[in-house]
């Protein structure tokens, strides 16, 4: 309510709208047509934030008391702690990819990611008290789906930018945010690893779409990356 009442347009939008500037085409034709790159990247990284945020926050806590048979409350207090440390990352490491760039930023944060999960799920069977770091840093890893947004945005010029965003980001998460939970419920049967093999997947995945997307349309300070 409070965005919808003071928020307003954006000075490059309201330039462009003063130049009559805007695409009178359909804004999701030009998006395929001419920014096919910038679409497919986009899906993948939308994949590893799924990947970060369905298995390590939401479904986690569950499958360590199936796995590993740990008690409702421990699952939910190293749930509590990896929310709490991805909150702390997201912002992080979003000022970190204004000063730093976001390449650099996303290798390191992304590997982080990977093996504080393979770290959580190889260990805490059989030492316990290795749940809550191990947990942090997990949220901490998280962290790096920040990423994905802002590698989104500089992917798609101003014209088709809402469109680009919009489409890519929603068709991935309808797609993805309904297969994760089976495919690693599915993994989780065949080896206890398996969901951290599922999000060191997604994450090499997202990791090499962010190096390779065209993000031609940077921050001045980000040109020389």
């Amino acid at each position: 309510m409070w965005l919808r009442r003071w928020l307003e347009e954006t000075p490059v939008f309201e330039e462009m709208k003063r130049r009559a500037a805007l695409s009178r085409q359909l804004p999701l034709r030009i998006v395929i047509g001419s920014h096919g790159r910038a679409v497919v990247v986009s899906l993948i990284s939308t994949w590893m934030l799924t990947a970060a945020i369905v298995v390590v926050v939401l479904m986690t806590p569950t499958l360590l008391q199936k796995l590993f048979a740990l008690s409702p409350g421990q699952a939910q207090t190293a749930n509590l702690a990896t929310t709490a440390a991805l909150c702390l990352s997201n912002v992080a490491t979003g000022t970190a990819i204004d000063r730093f760039g976001i390449r650099r930023v996303t290798v390191f944060v992304l590997l982080l990611l990977i093996v504080a999960t393979f770290a959580l799920y190889t260990t805490v069977g059989h030492r316990p008290s290795l749940l809550l770091p191990f947990s942090i840093l997990a949220g901490l890893g998280v962290g790096g789906v920040v990423a994905t947004p802002i590698m989104m945005v500089r992917s798609f010029p101003d014209a088709v930018r809402f469109s680009g965003v919009s489409f890519s980001y929603n068709l991935a998460y309808s797609i993805f945010g309904g297969l994760t939970p089976l495919l690693v419920l599915s993994l989780a049967k065949i080896n206890q690893v398996g969901p951290a093999c599922y999000v060191a997947a997604a994450a090499v995945a997202g990791l090499c779409a962010t190096l390779a997307a065209p993000m031609n349309y940077l921050s001045p300070s980000e040109n020389s990356e």
